[in-house]
C-alpha cells in the first residue's frame, strides 16, 4: 500500500508550482493587475484569494492525480 503524499507526489506538486509562476511572469494575469493594480479593496483581495485557491487547487489535484495514477495496479 504505497503512503499518502510520496515522492511524487511532492515532484508533481513542484513542477506545477514551476509551471504556474513561469506563466504568471509571462503575464497571464497581467489584465488583472492592469484592473485592479495594488490598490486595497475588498475586490483586490477578493481577486488575490480566488487566485489562490485556484492556483493551489491546481497543484494539490494534480499531485494527488499522479499519486493515484502511479498507485494503480498493472
Amino acid at each position: 500500500m504505497p503512503k499518502m503524499f510520496g515522492g511524487n507526489f511532492l515532484i508533481t506538486a513542484l513542477v506545477t508550482f514551476g509551471i504556474i509562476m513561469v506563466t504568471v511572469k509571462l503575464g497571464m494575469f497581467d489584465s488583472v493587475l492592469r484592473r485592479y493594480g495594488t490598490r486595497r479593496s475588498a475586490k483586490t483581495k477578493a481577486w488575490a484569494l480566488f487566485l489562490t485557491i485556484i492556483s493551489v487547487s491546481i497543484i494539490m489535484g494534480l499531485g494527488l492525480l499522479v499519486e493515484f495514477v502511479l498507485a494503480l495496479p498493472e
